[in-house]
């Protein structure tokens, strides 16, 4: 081949137009994954997010309102199935935090025959005023329902949780 037949180096398509040293450039491998919209088996994880519990800091005490109470909810304490009662409170006072819902729960147990005077449950029924008698039915919601309490709080994993009522203040 003569001299004006042969391709210059630069004119080749192994060789990068800026490359001085004439060593082939090699084009890089693409990094990108292929966009696939099917999952590799049938099944998906699936975490649902929940609400997050309120938390008020620095504060011990409270004016709250009961909406409702919910329950018997089953939970699982130390490996030993449990019942309790829900009780979803409205904070009054601090003004700070008005219209704030926090829970309290009351162990409850569907077989007592009484609630034992060493219950929470047994407390609080004390509190709202009602009397236990013998054969009676007692119902929660119609008890607790709207009326108003100071409570005490307390933090715990990062929420603030009702620990108990101490007074009736209104109802």
């Amino acid at each position: 081949m003569s001299e004006m037949q042969k391709p210059s180096r630069l004119e080749s398509p192994e060789h990068d137009i800026d490359n001085d040293v004439g060593l082939p450039c090699v084009e890089a491998p693409s990094t990108e994954l292929p966009h696939t919209d099917e999952v590799a088996g049938e099944e998906d994880i699936v975490f649902k997010v929940q609400t997050a519990e309120p938390l008020l800091p620095g504060i011990d005490t409270a004016t709250v309102q009961c909406i409702r109470v919910e329950g018997p909810e089953e939970f699982n304490c130390w490996g030993s199935p449990r019942k309790r009662l829900i009780f979803i409170l409205k904070v009054i006072e601090p003004n700070a935090y008005s219209g704030t819902k926090l829970k309290m729960f009351a162990e409850f147990k569907p077989a007592w025959s009484y609630i034992p005077r060493s219950a929470k449950l047994y407390k609080l029924v004390q509190l709202v005023g009602n009397k236990m008698l013998v054969g009676s039915e007692l119902r929660f919601n119609q008890m607790f329902r709207n009326k108003i309490f100071k409570a005490r709080l307390k933090q715990v994993s990062g929420r603030t949780v009702v620990e108990n009522l101490t007074s009736k203040v209104v109802g």
